[in-house]
């Protein structure tokens, strides 16, 4: 059995080895990539645009040493209600790529981190930070009625809440529905008031979203040696006449369907009638029971039953009439009055 990753691309021998891929930078990045519905990149590609990264900032760092803005040019920059920092730097030779990437790395400088510890549906002001991952679960649970599907194969319960808090703190995006605010507070707002504050699990694409945090081996069912080696006891070695043989009968009893007239017997045993002969053919319910079940049955009748007279069988069939009569009473009023409105329109006879 091989384990996988399916936001790198990548299958794994064993789990140790899966999670410990989940741990890294790479994996983090490419799940970043999964929420803003961007395709994974490799690892060479990867480790290349953190060295850029590192380079970018070296450089950065130094020439905002050397330099200083002049106070003129912050005054008129006032005047003109302008910053620099607003303005982005456009390249005529960037391509669409690029053009993507930088706007995901703007996307990530811009993100809000929720932790493990820290509920993803409460407001960032009554926000309540927890000691351990076990009691924030509990307080989602309770107070927001989250239920996390299939918890007992759930093996990187920590990564599957980093993964949601990624998906609202950096996608903005609902965990329900396709909703994407402007903000996290806004998607927050959203799920409460919509009730979507739940992880989807219905369809096939819902489970393999967050399959990686998950580890179904337990449930699969590995046959063992004794087994095998029973079973290759009992086959024996047949002759090819004796298989020739064997092969014609099984194809005839298998494939045979027998017309009996009004009924098929199929290769099964099962027999086919015709509805027509379906009243005819109709079991019987009536049950025959022993001499002793007879005797414990009428007994048992004659208890319940009890000793009632014809004084007795009066009475009920009196009180019977009157409550029959009481219930035709009520259904003419109503027959009478309810349906008497000034405007009513029967809608079966439009």
């Amino acid at each position: 059995m091989s384990f996988t990753c399916l936001s790198c691309g990548l299958s794994f021998e064993n789990a140790l080895l899966q999670r410990s891929h989940m741990k890294t930078d790479w994996h983090r990045y490419n799940l970043k990539r999964r929420v803003t519905q961007l395709p994974p990149v490799d690892e060479a590609t990867f480790q290349k645009k953190v060295d850029n990264d590192n380079r970018d900032v070296g450089a950065s760092k130094s020439i905002r040493s050397k330099t200083k803005c002049p106070k003129d040019l912050n005054g008129k920059r006032h005047m003109i209600g302008g910053k620099s920092a607003d303005i982005p730097c456009v390249s005529p030779h960037i391509s669409a790529e690029e053009a993507m990437n930088q706007a995901l790395e703007n996307k990530i400088k811009q993100r809000i981190e929720i932790s493990p510890t820290t509920c993803l549906f409460c407001q960032s002001k009554h926000s309540v930070h927890f000691s351990s991952i076990e009691e924030n679960v509990e307080h989602m649970s309770k107070v927001h009625g989250l239920f996390i599907p299939e918890k007992k194969y759930l093996v990187d319960i920590k990564g599957l809440l980093v993964y949601l808090g990624e998906k609202l703190g950096l996608g903005n995006v609902c965990l329900c529905c396709t909703y994407q605010g402007k903000d996290l507070e806004s998607v927050r707002e959203h799920m409460r008031s919509k009730r979507h504050m739940r992880i989807p699990y219905e369809t096939e694409d819902e489970k393999l979203e967050i399959s990686d945090f998950y580890d179904f081996s337990s449930s699969y069912d590995t046959p063992t040696r004794e087994t095998c080696s029973e079973d290759e006891e009992a086959w024996e070695d047949v002759s090819s006449d004796e298989e020739a043989s064997l092969s014609d009968s099984e194809s005839h009893s298998e494939g045979a369907i027998i017309d009996l007239g009004d009924e098929l017997l199929l290769p099964s045993g099962l027999s086919v009638g015709h509805r027509i002969a379906k009243k005819s053919k109709k079991p019987s319910k009536d049950v025959i029971l022993t001499e002793g079940q007879g005797t414990v049955v009428a007994a048992e009748s004659r208890q319940f039953m009890g000793n009632i007279g014809p004084a007795q069988s009066k009475a009920q069939l009196a009180i019977w009439k009157s409550e029959q009569k009481m219930q035709n009473r009520k259904d003419r009023r109503e027959a009478k009055y309810v349906n008497n409105q000034p405007h009513f329109r029967d809608q079966l006879l439009q």
